[in-house]
């Protein structure tokens, strides 16, 4: 068995039968070694694209007009926010902007694909030229801003049906001029998070170039440069994001047993509710189906972060992760 500081060259030592060290991610030939892998990115990838575009023009446009509009339409009506009657809903500016923030990670996704076709064959060689380059730590920014504002943009979700739930029939909303400001925030902010490791300092040496897929995960025991930045966006303020989303829907499980076991003995209570909601139009009725379509969202989201955090977490205790994992 032979080691080497750098994995390119066990490609120059072919007769050797066993090589360290591998990248985790990258063959000699292809920046995707795994097949199943790279077909799932491009997959992933036109799904995402097609799908989060879908959503965002689908809650630009109002339902009761003609859907045959163009792309540049579609914006325009989006900016225009007084003549559709869905962007003056908190939850459809919550959806738009996490729909926003996923539309991201496929273009990401779409950007590896096309890194790994264009070295097909000749990656090793090229595997520095592109790990450094301007491409690279454009990419990294791309999937950093996208992850952020996808889990912040779940939890402004939770806390939003949660305040729905527990008071139903009370002011302690969101209204849209809050909502509005605290996604502008967000923005901000995750922008700002994004971007700092692209400075010129030296703590961020090459930060998003740190692998082949321009990925500053922490998710390995090896501690390169700014791995305690990683730790504390993709770690900390994630998993503090998932404890908010958790406890939040512990209480709404709470409030929701609570006034099932209410509505049970007291009979009356439920006919003045069923009389609540018919005079403001359904209302309940449409927080109740909106809550269950924001659940499915916030589950789908939470089983794609969880397993890399807790990843992340058992790297921090010393624990080896595996090289297969990591694909």
């Amino acid at each position: 068995m032979a080691k080497t500081d750098d994995w390119r060259w066990c490609c120059l030592a072919r007769r050797v039968q066993h090589c360290e060290p591998k990248d985790q991610f990258s063959s000699c030939e292809d920046l995707m070694s795994n097949l199943v892998l790279r077909v799932c990115i491009i997959v992933l990838g036109v799904v995402a694209l097609v799908g989060n575009a879908f959503v965002i023009a689908l809650r630009c446009l109002n339902k009761t007009e003609n859907k045959k509009y163009y792309a540049f339409v579609i914006a325009l009506r989006c900016l225009n926010k007084t003549e559709n009657k869905f962007l003056r809903q908190p939850h459809s500016i919550l959806i738009i902007n996490m729909a926003a923030g996923d539309l991201l990670m496929s273009v990401y996704l779409l950007m590896i694909a096309g890194v790994d076709l264009h070295y097909r064959g000749v990656y090793a060689a090229y595997e520095e030229q592109w790990r450094t380059s301007a491409s690279c730590q454009l990419a990294g920014f791309i999937s950093t801003l996208s992850t952020e504002s996808s889990v912040i943009s779940l939890t402004i979700i939770t806390v939003d049906r949660l305040l729905v739930i527990k008071f139903p029939f009370g002011d302690r909303r969101l209204d849209m001029r809050v909502t509005r400001a605290m996604m502008v925030g967000m923005w901000v902010v995750v922008t700002f998070l994004a971007a700092l490791p692209l400075a010129n300092i030296a703590y961020f040496d090459n930060f998003y170039g740190r692998s082949g897929v321009c990925l500053a995960l922490h998710i390995t025991s090896d501690k390169p440069n700014g791995w305690e930045y990683s730790v504390l966006i993709f770690i900390v303020i994630n998993l503090l994001s998932f404890a908010v989303i958790a406890v939040s829907y512990v209480i709404m499980y709470s409030v929701a047993r609570k006034t099932h076991r209410e509505a049970r003995i007291n009979d009356t209570r439920i006919c003045q509710r069923r009389y609540t909601s018919a005079k403001s139009g359904g209302t309940t009725h449409d927080s109740a189906t909106m809550g269950r379509r924001m659940t499915l969202i916030v589950a789908t989201d939470a089983a794609c972060w969880l397993p890399i955090i807790a990843l992340g977490i058992a790297s921090l205790c010393g624990v080896h992760i595996p090289d297969q994992l990591h694909t």
